[in-house]
């Protein structure tokens, strides 16, 4: 039977466990905290069905059934052998195994750290949108100051058109 030792025992590293050892595998999971279940652990409930995440972890970890793990355990080191891995963990238990499957888990994304951002960032399109609003108000203004010179330019035409008439008529006459 092949080894395989999963380093991280969250939600997928669980998961990884319980299927590996449906097909045959002899999985050992090693785990650093003294608790299984990763993030999941410690949230209440899931979104977006609000699933109560305690109820989840149970069903996770009660699948691990035939499945060895260490709580509170780390890879010291992992020697890449020609076809398996020693694994060296500072518990003092070495494993060979076939296969190694890294389910580290990851880092919850710090929002204040993106609402600093958010806020410059906000702060730059606003003052591109009242730059803007400025060049809108001076536009209309230019526009205001173009449509009087036609309107004065018209009626300018239309003085010169009278003043045009009146000189051909006395020269007609």
């Amino acid at each position: 039977m092949k080894n395989i030792v999963i380093i991280g025992g969250g939600p997928a590293g669980l998961e990884a466990a319980s299927q590996l050892k449906k097909f045959g595998y002899n999985v050992i999971l090693v785990e650093k905290s003294n608790q299984l279940g990763g993030h999941l652990a410690k949230w209440d409930r899931l979104f977006p069905d609000f699933t109560p995440a305690e109820e989840v972890l149970s069903t996770l970890i009660s699948n691990l059934q035939g499945v060895t793990y260490f709580l509170n355990t780390e890879i010291v080191r992992i020697y890449n052998l020609q076809n398996s891995y020693n694994i060296i963990m500072n518990n003092g238990i070495t494993v060979l195994a076939d296969a190694v499957l890294i389910c580290s888990g990851f880092d919850l994304f710090k929002a204040e750290k993106k609402e600093g951002k958010y806020k410059d960032n906000m702060k730059v399109l606003l003052t591109k949108f009242k730059a803007n609003e400025t060049q809108i108000q001076e536009l209309q203004l230019a526009k205001e100051d173009v449509e009087r010179e036609l309107e004065t330019t018209k009626a300018e035409v239309e003085s010169l058109k009278v003043q045009l008439k009146a000189a051909l008529a006395e020269n007609e006459n």
